[in-house]
């Protein structure tokens, strides 16, 4: 199976050939494509990727009249793409040299519906390298505030899987961790190679910090979580809408959330899940 490459901009006209000249370094199979959608970026992007398409033919790029955020620019991508594969990297982040193609392997072996990496390291002002100590991620790990790599947002996964989520969710700058929670509420299989890692840009004002400029991070996270309250403790979902509001995200490691464990539709830690809700089915048009 091929694998498109796909990457939401806004205004990383001078680094986003970091993140593609790393795909082109032995990640890229013949078969492959990368799709960029740029969200009506106000610098230097359109002709930076215009000279990038002169390099790399293979590069197709989309752009936004208007800017619509970082969910719907990684739809247009994916709309846009022809591939059973997708790995969405961001375009701050780089990737090691011919990762990917092992990463694919492991999805495929495993029979998972998305695979991320071990670990990343984050380069910049202050470098670390933060490892996701789990091998499967699952619905109980989005609830107890664990650390796993949908929140950064970067690995691969199937465009059937994309499908049965409706896509990333827009109504939302936490759309990378709200498509990872859509993705496990419905069953997917999400599985972490124990090996290799990706590299994670830090020190610059990137989309989540934009995201916290606009709203804290519990308020982001309610539209994520709000289709699918009936899986959770009924006193948990009191605690979400009531009391805890504006801090219940922020809080997850000293106040998890707790799954309803008498409904035999929820997702549990040996596999399942629930259908996505209807109102996520069908995509807006491109």
């Amino acid at each position: 199976m091929n694998v498109s490459f796909v990457i939401p901009s806004w205004n990383y006209g001078a680094i986003i050939h970091e993140a593609i000249g790393s795909i082109m370094d032995e990640n890229l199979e013949e078969g492959d494509e990368i799709v960029v959608c740029d969200d009506c970026s106000t610098d230097n992007s359109v002709e930076v990727l215009t000279q990038l398409q002169r390099r790399w033919p293979i590069i197709k790029v989309i752009q936004h009249p208007e800017r619509r955020g970082g969910g719907a620019t990684y739809n247009t991508a994916i709309r846009h793409s022809r591939n059973p594969l997708l790995f969405s990297l961001d375009a701050d982040n780089v990737l090691i040299s011919d990762s990917v193609p092992h990463l694919k392997q492991f999805l495929v072996e495993n029979n998972a519906d998305v695979a991320a990496f071990r670990g990343m390291y984050y380069f910049g002002s202050l470098p670390e390298m933060v490892c996701w100590p789990m091998d499967v991620v699952t619905l109980e790990h989005h609830l107890s505030g664990a650390s796993i790599p949908g929140f950064s947002g970067n690995y691969m996964f199937t465009k059937e899987i994309w499908e049965k989520c409706g896509g990333f969710p827009e109504n939302t700058w936490l759309d990378s961790w709200g498509f990872d929670f859509c993705m496990a509420a419905v069953g997917a299989k999400i599985v972490i190679m124990p090996s290799l890692y990706y590299r994670h840009r830090r020190g610059h004002y990137s989309a989540y910090m934009r995201g916290l400029d606009r709203s804290p991070t519990s308020q982001a996270a309610f539209p994520v979580i709000e289709p699918y309250l009936d899986l959770l403790d009924e006193r948990d979902v009191e605690y979400i809408i009531g009391e805890g509001r504006d801090v219940w995200y922020d809080t997850l490691k000293e106040r998890p959330l707790r799954l309803r464990r008498n409904d035999e539709d929820i997702h549990s830690a040996s596999g399942g899940g629930v259908p996505a809700p209807a109102a996520t089915e069908s995509l807006p048009a491109a």
